[in-house]
């Protein structure tokens, strides 16, 4: 019974530092992703730059 009661607590010890690991994971996706969209929100994406009329060189 005690092998069988330190096996379930060593997997729950496990399983919690597998979701602290996700959980790091995802709130560094989230900010990058907060980071790009705040990048777009302000101009600062450079997938748009030929689209600016103010980056078009004139042909005159």
């Amino acid at each position: 019974m005690k092998r069988r009661l330190k096996g379930m607590e060593e997997e729950a010890t496990t399983l919690r530092k597998m979701q602290a690991k996700v959980e790091k994971e995802r709130g560094a996706i989230q900010d990058r992703s907060a980071e790009l969209s705040s990048n777009v929100e302000n101009g600062s994406s450079n997938s748009n730059e030929g689209t600016n009329p103010e980056n078009q060189q004139s042909l005159d």
